[in-house]
């Protein structure tokens, strides 16, 4: 079991990195100078400008920017700032309590209707209620989780108005949609 983990934490390695690089090749490809869009339509001297892309590597090529950027994920745990000067790391910290909700959360709803859903399938073999479990769940399996979500938050949340469709401030009830 011991080998079976480290090999799991090995293989985490390159996943972190072809993901990070995927979308750092995705937020480096977006048209425009991220500085510009920074400061909009107010004044900013060329001094300053340059004293920013400086400080975020703008100025770099493209892999330059990429190995600072890991190099500093891996040594220091500096995720960077944003460009309001906020530390990534604090909005992680921010938000990770209630993400490690919402997984559990959704962890324990998969569980219970899986185990529900193939327990039924078993009781009423080549039955309706067999056939239905399959159905729903190849048509579950081939829907973008994206779509399922907004179609649920559609029908529970607006039209019926059951649960919240947005935010965390209703406990339990917030995290079923």
């Amino acid at each position: 079991m011991t080998r079976y983990i480290i090999r799991r934490l090995i293989q985490f390695i390159p996943v972190v990195i072809i993901s990070t690089l995927i979308v750092y090749a995705m937020v480096f490809a977006l048209p425009g100078d991220p500085i510009r869009a920074l400061v909009s339509d107010r004044p900013m001297s060329e001094a300053a400008q340059e004293v920013l892309r400086e400080q975020y590597n703008l100025n770099d090529p493209f892999f330059v920017q990429y190995a600072k950027y890991i190099w500093g994920v891996f040594t220091a745990g500096d995720f960077g700032t944003t460009f309001n000067g906020k530390p990534v790391m604090d909005i992680i910290a921010q938000r990770l309590p209630v993400t490690l909700q919402l997984a559990a959360v959704t962890f324990v709803v998969q569980a219970i209707i899986g185990i529900a859903a193939g327990a039924l399938a078993a009781i009423f073999r080549d039955r309706f209620i067999d056939r239905l479990v399959q159905v729903s769940t190849v048509i579950v399996v081939a829907m973008p989780v994206l779509v399922i979500a907004f179609l649920l938050q559609l029908v529970f949340g607006l039209n019926l108005g059951w649960f919240p469709i947005a935010g965390a401030q209703e406990g339990l009830r917030s995290f079923i949609l």
